[in-house]
């Protein structure tokens, strides 16, 4: 896992990392709704899954995060987020989890850390 701490501009830079990747973009839908999995087949799944990998975790830490609401993982010890990136990064993935694309989750959490 990373020791930089991740902070609420940086949470927004790698979720736009994430939604830019070859394979998603703004219109993906992820097919797993509420399937609290950040990894799945040995790589990262979700929209946060895929930020939180970018921005350095590993694969085993995302793994020991399954059906952890990522604003609760700052409370179990992975202090690499502070709380305004756990919240951004929540707040994407209640959009994702609702339905929403990858786009619209980004934009929501875009306008909540204005």
């Amino acid at each position: 896992m990373t020791t930089q701490t991740i902070d609420a501009a940086r949470a927004l830079d790698l979720l736009r990392q994430a939604v830019a990747q070859d394979g998603y973009g703004d219109d993906y839908v992820y097919p797993y709704l509420n399937d609290c999995q950040y990894v799945r087949n040995s790589a990262p799944s979700c929209l946060v899954g895929h930020a939180l990998h970018l921005g350095g975790w590993s694969v085993d830490a995302l793994d020991g995060l399954i059906n952890t609401p990522v604003r609760d993982a700052v409370r179990i010890g992975f202090t690499s987020l502070d709380k305004e990136a756990a919240n951004v990064f929540d707040l994407a993935q209640v959009v994702q989890d609702q339905g929403g694309t990858w786009g619209e989750a980004l934009r929501a959490a875009e306008a909540m850390a204005r």
